[in-house]
């Protein structure tokens, strides 16, 4: 049980309910709406990036998540750099915020012949890429 999101409250603390009322320093000394001190909670930072969603009929372009980074593992229209997309028409801005960033991705469409690999992702956020015919066969990112 987690006392501190359910019982021990900063804002409400429901003492008659707790089960270790008997022994709480914090209730003895008259500080349960002092303890536990909120916690600050870091400032995110924005950063942003352009998606490519890549098609070929109907597979899709998907990168990978490097397995050591966020959202390791996981499958997604890849973040590229502008230079590397010869065409496409934007489709829209998504943000996503984590707790520590809020990230904002420019997503572009553009269909690709078939014979040629999908935009170049950014090789420090993916270690793989391939058009997918079905998708949902992969573990996708939210940003899928």
């Amino acid at each position: 049980m987690e006392l501190g999101a359910t019982v021990c409250t900063p804002a409400a603390p429901a003492c008659p309910l707790c089960p270790i009322r008997r022994g709480c320093e914090a209730r003895r000394r008259d500080l349960t709406g002092r303890i536990p001190r909120p916690r600050r909670r870091p400032k995110r930072r924005p950063v942003s990036g352009l998606v490519a969603l890549a098609r070929r009929g109907e597979a899709v372009w998907l990168a990978r998540r490097r397995p050591d980074g966020l959202l390791g593992g996981l499958w997604e229209p890849p973040i590229v750099d502008a230079a590397t997309l010869r065409e496409g028409r934007a489709l829209g801005s998504v943000t996503h915020v984590f707790t520590h960033l809020e990230l904002t991705v420019h997503v572009f469409g553009l269909e690709v012949p078939r014979g040629e690999r999908g935009p170049e992702p950014d090789a420090r956020l993916y270690d793989a890429a391939t058009f997918a015919d079905d998708p949902s066969a992969l573990p996708l990112s939210r940003l899928a």
